[in-house]
């Protein structure tokens, strides 16, 4: 359970609180300023042996040649985010992009897909900085790293130095896995010891774990250095670069299932504190920030309120806002006023001190930054809000298909497993996202809509709240299959795990209407989990959907997530609705035309080769509604295992 910091005398704090008395309001902050690289470029051609020698080694130099032989940047795998917060962080987002793949063939100079300066000469991945608090995040094992797309591990490398703040020419710790589609993904500077525990060989899925967030090898702060290239048989240690965005400068199909926008605002967190927070500059040593965190004050105390943010520009302001506990504002602030230039991570904030008379309770800060709004709880008093909390979510449908500018709803389940009341808490994506976001909450027997939008709730031991979601990508943004994490967080507890398919949202949008199917799965135990009574026993499970969405021609198909290729057997058919029997043969797939407003029921047979181990958060079986370039035009998914 997340410890919830209160501002005790362990820190001096009445005394630090009397000293400063006459201080009511202070402002401070600005931007970290940033070295242009956060580590100088590799040795390029070891780096691609090692990945020439490890492919010949595992037997899949044939796959590879086949695949990069036919590979073009229109059918390859879509690339899902590298990055996630832990379930323990306790921040929004976790991340700001620092700098991006060199495109510029001309030495000494440095220009990216945008046409930008936001690299350096001859870089060839993308720096992911760790953000708001960088050492102490990697310290605290919460920036995680996860695969963006299915393939296998070549090879990887651990157990080397992962706190160095210096450009050095020491060795990383890294993981290399090469996806289906022939192009290598490279994950450099782990922390040492943090890396998956699958084997080299292993097949991981999108999403799977690869490590933490580190600073090892020639790094001077904690972050990932994500870089894919092209496998070249032809060309020993000469694989291509490929940079997944795509841009004016760069190329025109993007590799992300969501590309995030060049300038990607957005508030990585806000946070109370019983001193102005201190953050360190890479110039700084290998130590930890000096966040001075406090979510319990006492009346006629100091306070400071800090907002944390990615990619700011000039001019860009923040609202920041107290509220007391009757709702009623205490004082309101607004910050960034002295940015002169586009820094990719700044941070700002205000202090005052709490009137003698202050109401005890639970208090509210609220950050507007750029069409985007972050509440968070803190105590003044001594409120006891500890106890075992444990937060659960789910999110139906599991699919969206939209109009870019147009919101795609869904309705959301939370619910808190646990035996101690949790509080202050919210949902917010979990990463970039080119749009809007809100909930609101709904009643569950009607899903009418009630109360505010984005309004902090609390969670009683035992209790589900229900909320409708609504995700709007700007109007001209481009998703395909994207899987929304969100982040469903209360102050005095962990946020709920992310499975995708359970509690994320799939989002496909773009210029054009599409359809846009609802699916629904059921399994005889009506608990969403196909349990197979042993290896070679059939078991089925039913599917209904709905085309809310234009007229099209889909594809409607099973496929196994986080089981090894040949370990299950999946067939499909469409279903007559009111029999359930099958109106023809079963087969890998059902391909027709879905008219808009139409109907449809469907079953999905499985049998298992080899034992399945439970895990609903990793063993799945998805039914995906595609079109004819593979796009995700709806999507539900079951829990397997077998008995």
């Amino acid at each position: 359970m997340r410890k919830f910091l209160s501002m005790t005398c362990a820190f001096g704090c009445f005394a630090f609180s009397t000293a400063i008395a006459a201080q009511d309001f202070a402002t401070g902050g600005g931007p970290i300023m940033m070295s242009s690289s956060i580590h100088p470029e590799y040795d390029t051609a070891a780096l691609d042996l090692a990945i020439d020698r490890a492919i010949a080694e595992l037997g899949l130099q044939e796959r590879a040649e086949e695949a990069a032989a036919v590979f073009t940047r229109e059918n390859a795998v879509p690339l899902g985010f590298p990055i996630r917060s832990s379930a323990g962080s306790d921040d929004a987002q976790i991340h700001t992009a620092v700098n991006f793949v060199d495109l510029n063939s001309v030495g000494g100079i440095g220009q990216d897909y945008n046409c930008g300066t936001r690299t350096y000469d001859t870089h060839n991945g993308i720096d992911y900085l760790a953000a708001p608090f960088w050492w102490n995040q990697m310290d605290d094992n919460t920036p995680e790293v996860v695969a963006a797309a299915r393939g296998v591990i070549l090879f990887k490398i651990d157990g080397n130095f992962d706190r160095q703040c210096t450009t050095n020419g020491s060795q990383d710790n890294l993981v290399v896995i090469l996806h289906d589609d022939g192009l290598v993904a490279v994950y450099r500077h782990l922390k040492s010891g943090s890396l998956t525990s699958a084997n080299v060989g292993d097949t991981v899925e999108a999403g799977d774990f690869i490590g933490i967030i580190g600073s090892s090898g020639s790094s001077t702060a904690p972050h990932l250095h994500f870089e894919m290239q092209i496998y070249d048989a032809n060309n020993p240690g000469g694989g291509q670069v490929v940079d997944p965005n795509a841009g004016p400068c760069g190329a025109t199909e993007s590799l992300w299932r969501h590309q995030p926008a060049y300038y990607d605002p957005d508030i990585l967190s806000i946070r109370t504190h019983f001193q102005p927070p201190v953050v360190s500059s890479f110039a700084s040593s290998c130590t930890p920030d000096q966040p001075n965190l406090a979510d319990r004050f006492q009346p006629g105390q100091q306070a400071y309120w800090a907002v944390y943010l990615r990619n700011q520009q000039p001019g860009e302001l923040v609202e920041m806002e107290v509220f007391r506990p009757d709702g009623t504002s205490f004082q309101n602030w607004t910050l960034g006023t002295t940015l002169t230039g586009f820094q990719p991570y700044t941070y700002w904030y205000a202090g005052a001190q709490l009137p003698a008379n202050a109401p005890t309770g639970r208090w509210r800060m609220q950050a507007r930054f750029q069409g985007r709004s972050v509440d968070r709880m803190f105590l003044v008093g001594n409120e006891d809000i500890s106890g075992d909390v444990r937060v659960r979510s789910s999110v139906l449908p599991a699919s969206r298909s939209v109009r870019s500018g147009t919101a795609a709803t869904a309705f959301t389940t939370v619910l808190n497993a646990g035996t101690g009341d949790a509080f202050g808490c919210s949902i917010h994506t979990a990463q970039p996202f080119d749009g809007s976001f809100e909930y609101t909450g709904t009643n569950p027997a009607t899903n009418a809509v009630t109360g505010v939008a984005n309004a902090l709730f609390d969670l009683p031991a035992g209790s589900a709240h229900s909320f409708v979601i609504a995700a709007t990508p700007a109007a001209t943004a481009i998703g395909e299959s994207f899987d929304l994490t969100l982040r469903y967080d209360c102050v005095n507890g962990n946020a709920a795990p992310t499975i995708i398919g359970v509690n994320s949202l799939r989002l496909s949008f773009g210029a054009v209407d599409q359809p846009d199917m609802i699916a629904i799965s059921v399994t005889s135990s009506q608990n969403g989990i196909l349990a197979l009574n042993g290896i070679n026993h059939p078991g089925a499970f039913a599917i209904a959907t709905a085309n809310v969405g234009s007229a099209g021609p889909l594809t409607v198909r099973p496929r196994a997530s986080g089981i090894n290729t040949g370990e299950m057997s999946l067939t499909i058919c469409e279903t007559n609705p009111v029999t359930g029997q099958c109106l023809a043969a079963r087969a890998g797939d059902v391909q027709r035309s879905f008219a808009a407003g139409e109907t449809a029921s469907f079953a999905v047979f499985a049998s298992a080769a080899s034992p399945i181990m439970f895990s609903p958060a990793s063993r799945r079986i998805f039914v995906e509604v595609v079109d004819n370039a593979g796009v995700s035009r709806g999507s539900t998914s079951i829990a397997v295992r077998t008995q």
